[in-house]
Parts: C-alpha cells; structure tokens; sequence
C-alpha cells in the first residue's frame, strides 16, 4: 500500500480546485438552465426559512416541536440533491451561498434559548451543543467545503474528457436520494402525526424512541449517499458494482465503518424500543445520560469531512496522475475548457 501511495502525483491536484477564495473570485453568479436553478434557489430560500425559525423565539410546545423534526429532514436531505444538481453545469455562487448556510448547523442551535445559568442536564446539553456547533463550523470550512468544491471542479473536467456525462451523478444517485428522502420523511411524518391521545406510557415512550432514531437513519443514508457519489461518480474513472466496496485505504474503512455505527445504532433502538419493548424501561430511566451520549455520537458525522476529503483527493490525484500522460496541459479550473482549445477540440 505504501509504494502504491508513493507513486500517486498529488502535484495536479490544484489549490484552485477547491478553494474557498479562489472559487469566489471565479465562479459565474449561475452555471445552470432556468429549471435546474429554480430548483436550486428553492433549496436555498427553505434552508434560510428553516434558519429563520429555529434562531427565532418560539414557543416550546410539543406540536411546534414536532413541526420542527418534520421540518428538518428536507433541510439536511436537500444538501445532497443541491450538490448532485450543481455537478450538472459546475460551480457557481448560488451553490456557493448555500455552502456558507449549511456550515451554520441548526441541529446544535436549538439551544439557544436553554437557560446555561442552572447547573444540570439542561446546562450540560446546552453547552456541548455550541461546542459541537462551534467545531462544526471550522470542520465545514476545512475540510466539507473544499471537498465538495474539489468534487464538483473535477468532475465538469470529466465530462470535457469524456469520462463522464454531465448527467451521470444525477442518473446515479437521483434516484437513491429520491427513494431514501421519501422514505424518512414518510416514517417521520408518519411518527409525529400518530394519535398519542389514550396512549399508555409504555407506548409514548416507544414512540418517542422513533423520534430519537430517525437521527441515525438519515446520518447512515447521508453517508451511503454520499459515498455512492464520491466512489460512483468519481471524475475521470468510472467505478463498476465489484469496486463499490473495495477498501483502498484507512479513510475508505473508516468512512464505512462510520456508516455502519449509525445504521446498526438505528435498527438497536428500533429493535430494542417499538419492536421488542426490552429496552423502553432502561432508555426512561437513563435518558438524559442517553441524551448526551446521542449528542457526543455526532461528533462521527463531523470527523467524516476528514475521511471523506482523504478519500477523494486520493483517488482524483492517482486518476489525474494516469491521465497526464495524454493530456499534458491539464487544466485548473472547470470553466478552463471554454478556454482552452486543446481540450475542447478533444473528441
């Protein structure tokens, strides 16, 4: 493994291709058609209106609270179709501006109106979440911004060298994401509007163990979603199903070994709480230690930013290394081709 990373070329792994800065400078304000940008500022005008209501005072009642977890699956679920979407025709400020949003992570912001000045549960929680907000942010920055930046770059580079399509993300993963946005929103909705009305306690807290569950079911598909993406669609090789699984490498084992923490966490209080019941009267009693323990699990979805950067600019370096022996002049940027004929004369 050592002499196979030794002989990868990361030298045509250009800055440009995924910095923050450089890509602001450049970028056209919109690189898609009408409908493909309707959509796209769409998803952008729910993600602030969702910003808009968590950071504002509201009412703390169980249906505003259940509006919220409604509310919040299409908030994290469009992040993915957003992306699939820009890979169309490349980078542009509109997907850039939506960048900058998500970077913001409302899930740990719900606490702002928490009393911090009582010591106990409530502090504690309160606390960790802004931390986690905090770390969520540079981490976003560092390491998710770039990558995605570098994903989108390299891959309008593909479509010019015939490697891919500009459709290809899209038949891909379209509809993957489709059926698993469908999915979770259906079992969330289906949670929140149940008749609790006469319920026993048992049962309440049956369904409250749904609620805590959806959490890792849209971490696990987000991270399936993603890593069919990044392995699926890669810009100058096209992977097949025998090399979909294929561990070239620790981020590789790790980002799977992340995904499956989640889904088997997931299916555990599925089986342990609405299925079986054996574990309702456990979870009742340690639920503010069980509370804390969900918050500090997420800070796995934050390190995958590291993973999956390591993952990606691996596998773009040793491709690109491969394809400079026919194209000497490989560009930097995605719109380069417009500008450069030897690559646009390529058939």
């Amino acid at each position: 493994m050592n002499s196979q990373k030794s002989n990868i070329d990361y030298s045509k792994v250009h800055a440009n291709h995924y910095s923050l800065l450089a890509n602001i400078r450049k970028a056209p304000w919109v690189s898609s058609d009408k409908l493909v940008t309707a959509i796209r500022a769409s998803i952008i005008i729910y993600t602030m209106f969702y910003m808009v209501l968590i950071l504002i005072p509201r009412p703390l009642t169980p249906s505003f609270n259940s509006w919220i977890y409604t509310l919040r699956v299409p908030y994290h679920m469009l992040f993915p179709l957003s992306t699939i979407l820009t890979s169309i025709a490349g980078v542009d400020m509109l997907y850039i501006v939506h960048l900058l949003l998500l970077s913001v992570n409302m899930d740990y912001l719900e606490v702002i109106y928490n009393s911090f000045s009582e010591p106990g549960f409530v502090q504690q929680y309160s606390i960790l979440s802004i931390v986690l907000a905090v770390v969520n942010f540079l981490l976003f920055f560092y390491w998710s911004i770039p990558n995605r930046l570098l994903f989108i770059n390299t891959f309008q580079i593909g479509v010019e060298v015939r490697a891919q399509t500009p459709y290809n993300i899209l038949k891909r993963i379209g509809l993957i994401w489709f059926v698993g946005f469908i999915s979770i929103f259906t079992f969330i909705t289906v949670i929140d509007k149940y008749p609790t009305e006469g319920m026993s306690e048992i049962s309440l807290s049956k369904l409250n163990m749904c609620f805590e569950s959806e959490v890792y079911l849209r971490f696990a598909f987000m991270l399936l979603i993603e890593y069919l993406m990044y392995q699926q669609c890669h810009p100058l090789f096209k992977y097949d199903l025998k090399t979909l699984l294929d561990c070239r490498g620790a981020s590789n084992i790790a980002y799977t070994g992340i995904f499956m923490i989640y889904f088997v966490y997931f299916l555990s209080i599925i089986f342990l709480g609405p299925i079986t019941g054996l574990g309702v009267e456990w979870f009742d009693k340690h639920d503010e230690t069980i509370q804390l323990v969900n918050l500090g699990m997420q800070v796995l979805y934050l390190i995958r930013f590291y993973f999956l950067w390591h993952l990606s600019i691996r596998d773009f370096a040793k491709e690109s290394s491969n394809y400079d022996n026919t194209k000497p002049d490989y560009p930097q940027w995605s719109w380069e081709w417009k500008t450069n004929p030897y690559f646009t004369d390529v058939v």
